[in-house]
């Protein structure tokens, strides 16, 4: 279809075909309607009459024989007004998706380069968040469990990170409770900065803070390019809700004390240790609840100032329902909004200056948004190269370590099959299997099909189970995905519409 010239006929043989809806999507901002087309990337503001077109064009509730009809109401000046524009700018001509652009050859081949190694130092945890992944009725991720790993495993991995090291090369600490482990911790601190290679190296580990201590505090904001993510919900009603101990006790009062021992430590060290607060949205959800944990945040005057704070929603399955029901029951005085964050962040988009990185929720889950419509694929003639939606090549952007020293794609990715091991290094042939083959037999049908699949983010770690791709779990996300993706073409939209000098920064913002 690539490279055809768009006439009326055309336009009626795409509504009787089934390939219409992978075409592009309607989209609305605040003041205009857009359709961003997939081949291209392009999104065209449509006036009155072209939007009664397309929006009956991409109609499930419409025929080609309805659309034949609407496109004869046309004058023959405005139709040829139409295809003149669908030809010139290249729109409606996404070639089908019949490979990936990456492949197996491409990677066995090349010089594997990693970006970071994450040490999974132990499989324990002195909490019990109410949404973790690892909680016992959560399928599909290991259990807590007494395993650690050892320093010589510790010890193969990162000599193997460095053996096969980008220029920036991370060196990242997980769990269960990273915390529990700090021996381990501190021995592969020390021995990475007494063995390191050429090359920009960091450090990084999310805690809930209820085990740091002054001393650990001390040892750690003088490492160099050291990176710490808090896990903290807000105040202290909110935090104690779901961030509970074993035996079900409250943590915040614990969490802000061990907060204080590395606030402390940073000023007394003057350290450039980076923080980041990594916060959960609970339900029920609403504007209201979103207001009263930003105010939290923003009035937390011992976070320094260069803080970031990031809020999420929980990962998909991870809630029971017997305690959803119980939050919702204890909760009845809020009003529950299907997607709160985003309507925050339409709100929020015309108050703030973007320039200016403050200690609000808002600021990084805006920026992060923008950016990553900002910087979409965007060409003026649609190729044949569809990247692997947003899968990461596998054991180089990322190798996670377990506690036995297997491989797997990240820390995300659960019960999955393995990628190699410490003593053998990677496997090609179990990679070549099971993300490449099997990955792209099952989702390239579904994938041929979705106007999304430039913009997609669905990554292994989203749709993977201990036999491989699990394509039920993916198709449900698709059209999360998709809806989300509307949704944030608006939002920009809305921007460039209202205010578009706060787009300005997005020139110098680099998006990965």
């Amino acid at each position: 279809m690539n490279g055809f010239e768009v006439n009326g006929s055309q336009l009626v043989a795409l509504k009787k075909s089934n390939i219409v809806n992978r075409l592009g999507c309607l989209f609305e901002a605040r003041k205009r309607t857009y359709f961003y087309d997939t081949g291209t990337g392009k999104a065209v503001m449509l006036d009155q009459k072209v939007k009664d077109i397309f929006e009956n064009l991409f109609s499930p509730n419409s025929n080609a024989q309805e659309f034949c009809l609407k496109w004869k109401q046309l004058t023959v000046e405005n139709q040829n007004e139409i295809c003149s524009f669908l030809n010139k700018e290249n729109l409606l001509q996404c070639p089908p998706l019949k490979k990936f652009s990456s492949s197996i050859t491409d990677f066995s081949t090349k010089k594997i380069e990693i970006e970071q190694i994450i040490l999974e130092l132990t499989e324990k945890c002195n909490l019990r968040c109410k949404y973790c992944i690892y909680n016992d009725y959560n399928k599909g991720n290991r259990d807590f469990s007494s395993s650690d790993m050892t320093f010589d495993i510790a010890k193969k991995s990162i000599d193997y990170g460095f053996a096969h090291h980008a220029k920036h090369f991370a060196i990242t600490f997980y769990g269960g409770e990273p915390l529990v482990n700090f021996s381990l911790m501190k021995q592969c601190i020390n021995y990475s900065l007494k063995n390191a290679p050429e090359c920009e190296l960091t450090f990084s580990f999310t805690t809930n803070l209820t085990l740091m201590t002054p001393e650990i505090a001390n040892f750690l904001v003088q490492i160099p390019g050291m990176n710490i993510v808090l896990s903290l919900d807000g105040p202290q009603e909110i935090h104690n809700t779901a961030r509970v101990y074993a035996n079900n006790k409250p943590t915040f009062e614990d969490a802000m004390r061990g907060l204080t021992h590395l606030t402390d430590a940073i000023k007394r060290h003057s350290s450039s240790t980076n923080l980041t607060v990594n916060s959960v949205f609970m339900p029920p959800y609403s504007v209201e609840k979103l207001e009263y944990i930003n105010n939290f945040f923003e009035n937390l005057d011992i976070l320094p100032k260069t803080c970031t704070v990031k809020i999420t929603y929980p990962s998909p399955g991870t809630i029971p329902e017997r305690y959803l029901t119980e939050l919702q029951t204890n909760s009845p005085s809020i009003s529950e909004t299907p997607n709160p964050l985003v309507e925050w962040m339409y709100k929020k988009a015309e108050e703030i200056n973007f320039s200016e990185c403050t200690k609000n929720l808002y600021y990084q889950q805006l920026q992060d948004v923008l950016a990553r419509i900002h910087q979409r694929f965007l060409v003026n003639k649609p190729y044949e190269t569809f990247a692997r939606n947003g899968c990461c090549t596998p054991g180089q952007r990322r190798l996670y370590i377990t506690t036995s020293g297997m491989f797997k794609i990240c820390e995300r990715i659960g019960d999955s099959p393995n990628i190699g091991d410490v003593n053998h290094g990677l496997d090609i042939d179990s990679i070549k299997k099971y993300y490449f083959d099997d990955y792209d037999a099952k989702s390239i049908p579904e994938c041929a099909n979705c106007w999304a699949i430039r913009l997609c983010n669905i990554c292994y770690a989203s749709c993977f189970s201990m036999g491989g791709i699990n394509m039920e779990k993916k198709i449900f996300l698709c059209n999360t995905v998709r809806e989300l993706f509307k949704e944030w073409l608006g939002l920009y939209y809305t921007i460039l519409e209202t205010h578009p000098e706060r787009l300005d920064y997005m020139r110098e913002l680099t998006y990965l």
